[in-house]
């Protein structure tokens, strides 16, 4: 077993560990800490065990992982393996989404020093922050049978089912259809902003004139 805080201590050990074809690691921590150790250790021998104990956690539960530990660990050592999509973005991993926009800018601007203490009432002003600070980009996506161009507030690239806690990215994504799961949010007024926000809570915002 390892216990770290330091930042390169736990890719170098799983690096070995896989070079080694440990059969299975169980890493415990957040979705960083998750994504990381998924992207070292995909298409190898080695079968990685997500074990939750970040502030968010979107990828476990998005697994069907419960956050309590006792229950995780029961989970785990039940479990089946399974194979799960890993998209690629700038040569990195990632087992959740990757984006540009609205929702890179709420996590640049959580408070990190206070996620320990306050848990998930950190997004709250990281939110109102960053819809007061979102400004319109360009976006070119081109994809096998469609494609977008124009002005966004978000792009979306989801390998897994969820995003923005507990909401289906589209309402046929999946974290092992071997797909990439994509959705753009047009520059849009508040009017257009409440009904993608109604659209979430739903699951529908992929319907509105206003998403591609």
């Amino acid at each position: 077993s390892l216990v770290t805080t330091k930042p390169n201590e736990m890719s170098t050990q799983l690096k070995a560990w896989v070079q080694s074809k440990v059969p299975l690691v169980i890493v415990g921590g957040g979705d960083g800490t998750q994504r990381e150790a998924a992207e070292i250790i995909s298409g190898s021998e080695t079968t990685l065990g997500v074990f939750p104990l970040g502030t968010g956690n979107a990828w476990a539960k998005d697994l069907g992982i419960p956050v309590p530990a006792p229950e995780a660990a029961k989970v785990l050592f039940n479990a089946n393996v399974e194979t799960i999509d890993l998209g690629v973005a700038n040569k990195r991993g990632f087992v959740n989404v990757a984006t540009i926009g609205l929702t890179s800018l709420i996590v640049k601007n959580i408070p990190t020093q206070f996620k320990g203490r306050f848990g998930k009432l950190v997004y709250l002003p990281a939110v109102i922050r960053s819809l007061a600070e979102m400004k319109p980009f360009y976006l070119n996506v081109e994809t096998d049978g469609d494609s977008y161009a124009g002005e966004a507030l978000l792009f979306v690239a989801a390998a897994g089912r969820t995003h923005a806690g507990p909401f289906r990215v589209t309402r046929f994504s999946s974290n092992n259809d071997g797909l990439l799961s994509l959705y753009a949010l047009d520059a849009t007024d508040r009017m257009g902003m409440a009904k993608f926000a109604l659209g979430l809570l739903t699951g529908l915002h992929t319907f509105l004139s206003e998403v591609w």
